[in-house]
């Protein structure tokens, strides 16, 4: 059977290496999606941003916050610039493993908790 190829993306990177733009380009909607990546000065992942065909604005914007030891803390999601949910994420002072995490609505103020199980290791 003839494979078609529905979206083609094309992945740009820079000299580090580092993922800095991704372009997804739809065959069946001629519709064009770019996202680009920035890095923190510890490389970690800063944010994502999503545009819609040739627009100067992102349509969609992920940012991403760490605490010192690089444990992802924060995940803010925006949507045409205005906040849409907010991601708080606790870590076991013990293990440093993910405990929990609020998914915050700024919207409604709804808060949902997602706790995790303690994972047990042995010597």
């Amino acid at each position: 059977f003839p494979v078609t190829i529905y979206l083609e993306i094309t992945r740009v990177f820079n000299e580090d290496n580092y993922l800095i733009e991704e372009i997804e380009q739809s065959s069946t909607t001629a519709g064009i999606y770019r996202k680009t990546f920035e890095y923190n000065e510890h490389g970690w992942l800063q944010s994502v941003k999503k545009f819609n065909g040739k627009e100067g604005e992102p349509v969609e914007e992920k940012r991403f916050k760490y605490d010192t030891f690089g444990n992802l803390t924060n995940v803010y999601v925006y949507s045409f610039n205005i906040l849409k949910e907010e991601k708080e994420l606790y870590y076991n002072e013990k293990t440093f493993i993910l405990s929990n995490m609020l998914v915050i609505d700024p919207a409604t103020k709804r808060v949902k908790i997602l706790q995790f199980k303690d994972k047990l290791f042995y010597n």
